[in-house]
């Protein structure tokens, strides 16, 4: 995961006093806001963890930060940020992950209720849903696999990717993998109603297809995704290829439109953040 703390915000406490906080985005994405000591903690728990790991430096404390002084902290910060999320070990932690998890639902005071969400095919079939506001996207995606009877065993092959119209670039949306780091429920209250969440799969190597394809809602998944790939041209094949393609569909032979467009004449075009 990439993080980037481009800018700050100011709050005032309980008690009228003024303090900083650092927002922190994660794949270009904003992901919440935290204090100065909240992050200290955040590097205090994962030294403790990780003892004989030498963590980055963290910035010292001060007290009465200046303007510049605050600058100063905030690039520092987005650095020490940066380095842990490039360290596997690290980013992988449970301690970083519940700690980006409770961030998010102090960030925009989410309490824990039960909401209603969609979750989307990749052709615009919806899955209305009720879940609690602070379920972790496994646990969506869980529930909206169990909604289309898709077995167990096959349910990490897929995701939940937020399909983003806001940042839109040459008319083509970005799409986000949700982590488990992330409330699905959060991260599509604060985006455009166009924008959704949708289930695609979540590996690359084409070889896992063929145990995929075994599986006839899995199937369905890989078909929808690949036809509305094609369209929106992050997959682009020759004219060729398109009319094999043009053939298996009018033939509903699924199987065969996922293996001609794994081929080495069909080129993925995945300018995403994914």
């Amino acid at each position: 995961m990439h993080f980037s703390i481009p800018d700050v915000q100011q709050f005032r406490d309980d008690n009228g006093i003024t303090y900083t906080a650092f927002n922190i985005y994660i794949d270009g994405f904003f992901h919440c806001t935290a204090r100065y000591k909240q992050l200290l903690s955040l590097h205090e728990q994962l030294q403790s963890q990780n003892p004989y790991l030498k963590l980055p430096q963290f910035p010292p404390k001060k007290l009465f930060l200046t303007s510049s002084q605050i600058e100063e902290r905030r690039i520092l910060l987005e650095k020490y940020i940066q380095l842990v999320g490039q360290n596997p070990i690290l980013a992988y932690s449970d301690i970083l992950i519940t700690f980006l998890f409770s961030a998010q639902q102090e960030t925009h005071c989410v309490r824990v209720h039960e909401v209603d969400i969609e979750i989307s095919l990749m052709n615009g079939y919806r899955i209305p849903l009720s879940v609690s506001s602070t379920d972790s996207s496994g646990t969506v995606l869980d529930i909206a696999c169990n909604y289309i009877n898709l077995p167990k065993e096959y349910v990490k092959f897929f995701s939940l990717y937020l399909f983003n119209w806001s940042c839109a670039k040459d008319g083509q949306p970005c799409l986000k993998k949700l982590e488990e780091y992330e409330s699905p429920y959060i991260s599509q209250k604060y985006v455009r109603p166009d924008d959704k969440i949708v289930i695609r799969k979540s590996y690359w190597d084409p070889r896992y297809d063929i145990d995929v394809m075994c599986d006839r809602v899995a199937l369905d998944l890989l078909y929808l995704q690949t036809i509305e790939d094609i369209d929106l041209g992050w997959i682009y094949i020759n004219s060729q290829t398109k009319d094999l393609l043009n053939t298996h569909e009018s033939r509903k032979e699924k199987k065969e439109v996922g293996k001609h467009t794994n081929k080495d004449d069909a080129c993925l075009n995945y300018g995403l953040t994914v």
